[in-house]
């Protein structure tokens, strides 16, 4: 392995690949508190499920005209191989936001490889607090990083630090 070997991390809100994968991105997408802005943990948590329970059956019978999965993942694997064959002195990876593979694994992997560089790369269409903030929280991904320094791509234009 070479010893600057650095990671390039793309960043997506993931996707759901069967029915109960579903229920994972719905529930942990209404609890996150960049979506759901109530301070109380347990009335979001409450929010949370009465939408899940409410939505999971309609949302799934649209997954069921897409072929009963998101095209996210096999679209953002292809794009990591890819860039995995184009890019040199990075090792790609992907990381989702509420469905798996989920940033702090993702990490460990890449803690556990030795590397100790790392550049999110997210893969909105624009900066937001419930995509690219609510994917790299002060807790959960950073917390899982001591001692990796983080690179995060930004553009001016987002205005934000």
């Amino acid at each position: 392995m070479q010893e600057n070997k650095k990671a390039l991390v793309l960043l997506n809100m993931g996707g759901a690949r069967s029915k109960d994968e579903l229920k994972m991105f719905l529930t942990n997408m209404f609890n996150d508190r960049n979506i759901i802005t109530v301070r109380n943990d347990l009335i979001r948590k409450m929010i949370a499920y009465f939408i899940v329970s409410r939505r999971l059956d309609s949302a799934w019978e649209n997954y069921k005209l897409i072929g009963d999965a998101s095209p996210i993942n096999p679209l953002t694997e292809k794009l990591v191989q890819k860039c995995n064959e184009q890019i040199e002195g990075y090792k790609v990876y992907q990381a989702m936001r509420y469905t798996p593979p989920f940033a702090k694994d993702v990490i460990d992997e890449i803690i556990k490889e030795g590397i100790d560089n790392i550049l999110l790369l997210p893969l909105y269409p624009q900066f937001s607090t419930t995509t690219t903030k609510s994917s790299i929280p002060k807790r959960g991904l950073k917390s899982s990083m001591t001692g990796i320094k983080i690179v995060y791509g930004r553009h001016p234009a987002h205005g934000v630090a």
